[in-house]
């Protein structure tokens, strides 16, 4: 409320104005459509607010809680006191009668006014406060999708046992098991239509819930744009925050007091037409995605590494019987339709490793003789079609952990625990583990246990290799492991031991075949640890990549600010990739997530380097200030350079 000596004159004020009784003010608390920040956290909240109406006018006022739980009677009476302000020089006075739809308010403006000139009435429905209401959404929330209750047949009671059932899935948590590429076909009941195939959704940490598609084939198509494009037909369940679902979804929640797991989850089921508007699902839909909910809450992992298994449930006070499958796993001389640049990678090394075998099994007069048996064993022939000599336990377990990359989801994680079972020492399959894991604690436990397994399948043969580690095929599982234990060590706040491990596996294999110090040396500034992150960069002086090149260029500024020296050193890195200090201004870190190749020089490099060293010159006071007038000199000097020429061409 405002301050007490400010509100008090301003309700005298109130009092000191002619009632008029032809005149009629309607008002009250109600719960606004639309969320606001709170607090230095910046917590969203749905706040409640007063309006009140001028029935004769129609002129209306507003006004919104400062925080949470800061309204009730006597904030509606700060508004109407400033709503009477701003109304006097309209009217000649105030409203005869306040009308309330709320006993509360109704007592305590009567008390507070002590004014018996003033009716404050109690009635039925707020007719033109919820007309306003109604408006302000359409202005604040023009394409709010409808109610959940406002689908075909949908009641309280249905959506009640359809909030129920999505309480319990999200408790269950299946993607703890599954993930969006462990596609699960609907054998029974019969789905409707768009449900016949279902994924889980969640593992990767961001959305969690069900999508649908109508077939196979429309989930391996997903991503893939045909030209001219085509109209939009997708159905989910994703659980979100209130203010992440329609507000009239939070308000029948609210109102009836619906099962919720959780304050992030609010299940927003929908289907998804043209131009991406959200249609909301029939009765009989609901009911469908409410039994389903249920059994994939009910399934074991052991039920789900069996490919198929079945379960009866209730839902919406039916009795169904599920039959579930997945595909991937009841068809295993196919692997997944969508493998990246991993599988490549594994599978060239599996191919190396045969070759190696090969050769030293054999034995050959000369180097051409050697060189034409490898070509008629194995030239032109796919790694699947050659068959495997790898004889110990180890040699198997990596043969068959990297043969997993060329797989999704579940099937990955029984080939990595088979692998397991085979030889305990199989870093590539505690890493395969770790990747499919839905939590940075699991993940970083299995990034710990495929160190362990690389360093003992290295034996005492480790130290002996120190210098060349990349350049054996032994140790490269070992070397994974290591810098995806460092990336999750950085994920989860524990910096310094992920420096370590940067650092040791630099010690390990000087080239940095991986990359190491394009990630080490920004992070090495970031702790202020300038002088490692120079000598760093001091090792790789013929190195004329973007990430070394601004790092460099970052740590002279850092030295010297604005000089000649931090000049020179910029100069240089921009000669190397212009596009870096736009990208450097305006990261794109989701499409650098993407890239997966890219060109030295090329704009793909660019944001790739600045995802990996953004944050140093962001942390660097007047760093980006300074690359921002740099730019500018630049694009002045070449002006300036350009403008002769061109003078010499009109002669």
């Amino acid at each position: 409320m405002a301050s007490d000596s400010r509100f008090l004159l301003l309700l005298n004020r109130f009092r000191d104005l002619p009632p008029l009784t032809r005149e009629a003010w309607e008002g009250g608390l109600v719960r606004l459509p639309n969320w606001v920040e709170h607090g230095p956290d910046k917590t969203a909240f749905r706040p409640w607010g007063v309006i009140w109406v001028g029935l004769s006018t129609g002129r209306v006022a507003m006004k919104i809680e400062p925080g949470p739980e800061m309204h009730g009677p006597e904030l509606v009476l700060e508004s109407l006191v400033e709503f009477a302000k701003q109304e006097r020089k309209v009217l000649g006075g105030r409203a005869g009668r306040l009308l309330v739809a709320d006993v509360a308010v109704r007592d305590y403006l009567q008390q507070a006014i002590g004014d018996s000139r003033t009716s404050v009435e109690l009635v039925p429905r707020l007719d033109a406060v919820e007309d306003v209401l109604r408006h302000y959404l359409e202005h604040v929330a023009p394409d709010e999708p409808p109610s959940v209750l406002e689908g075909r047949g949908v009641t309280v009671d249905v959506l009640r046992s359809f909030a129920d059932a999505a309480a319990t899935f999200y408790r269950a948590a299946p993607w703890k098991y599954l993930s969006d590429e462990d596609v699960i076909r609907i054998d029974a009941p019969k789905p409707p239509r768009g449900y016949a195939f279902a994924v889980v959704l969640g593992n990767a940490g961001h959305t969690f819930g069900l999508g649908f598609h109508a077939s196979r084939a429309a989930h391996d198509a997903m991503g893939v744009m045909p030209a001219g494009g085509r109209a939009v037909d997708a159905r989910s369940v994703i659980f979100d925050s209130g203010d992440g679902i329609p507000i009239a979804d939070h308000d029948v929640w609210e109102e009836h007091g619906l099962p919720l797991a959780g304050p992030r989850a609010y299940p927003f089921a929908a289907h998804y037409v043209a131009r991406g508007e959200a249609e909301r699902l029939p009765r009989e839909e609901l009911i469908f995605l409410e039994g389903l909910m249920r059994v994939l809450a009910e399934t074991t992992e052991e039920e789900m590494d069996s490919g198929a298994w079945s379960r009866e449930v209730v839902a919406g006070g039916a009795t169904f019987k599920f039959k579930l499958a997945l595909p991937d796993l009841l068809e295993p001389g196919k692997p997944g339709a969508r493998v990246g640049p991993d599988s490549f990678r594994r599978t060239s090394e599996r191919m190396q490793a045969e070759i190696g075998r090969f050769f030293a099994s054999q034995e050959f007069s000369s180097l051409e003789d050697a060189n034409a048996a490898i070509a008629e064993r194995f030239g032109g022939r796919p790694m699947d079609e050659i068959e495997s000599t790898a004889s110990t336990p180890l040699e198997r377990a990596q043969d068959l952990a990297s043969q997993a990359y060329d797989w999704t989801g579940r099937k990955r994680v029984q080939l990595a625990r088979q692998a397991l079972a085979i030889s305990p020492d199989c870093a590539e399959a505690y890493v395969l583990l770790a990747e499919l894991a839905h939590k940075p604690e699991l993940a970083l436990g299995f990034y710990e246990q495929a160190v362990a397994a690389g360093r003992r399948a290295l034996g005492e043969s480790f130290e002996g290799l120190v210098g060349e580690f990349w350049g054996h095929l032994e140790t490269r599982p070992y070397m994974r492991a290591r810098f995806e234990l460092a990336e999750m060590l950085e994920h989860v706040g524990r910096v310094g031991e992920a420096i370590a491990h940067y650092q040791e596996l630099l010690r390990l294999n000087p080239t940095d075949n991986q990359g190491v110090r394009d990630v080490l040396i920004p992070r090495l500034i970031l702790e202020g640890r300038d002088t490692e992150a120079a000598d760093v960069v001091a090792r790789y002086p013929d190195d004329i990549g973007a990430a070394l090149r601004y790092s460099a260029a970052l740590l002279a500024f850092r030295a010297s600010g604005d000089s000649p020296d931090s000049r020179d050193v910029l100069a240089r890195a921009m000669a190397t990739n212009r596009f870096v200090p736009e990208r450097l201004l305006e990261p794109d870190d989701e499409k650098a997530s993407w890239i997966e190749h890219y060109a030295p020089g090329s704009d793909d490099e660019a944001v790739v380097c600045a995802s990996e060293i953004a944050a140093a010159w962001r942390a660097t006071a007047g760093a980006l200030d300074w690359l921002r007038a740099r730019m500018k000199a630049g694009r002045a000097e070449r002006k300036g350079k350009a403008k002769p020429g061109r003078r010499h061409g009109r002669r």
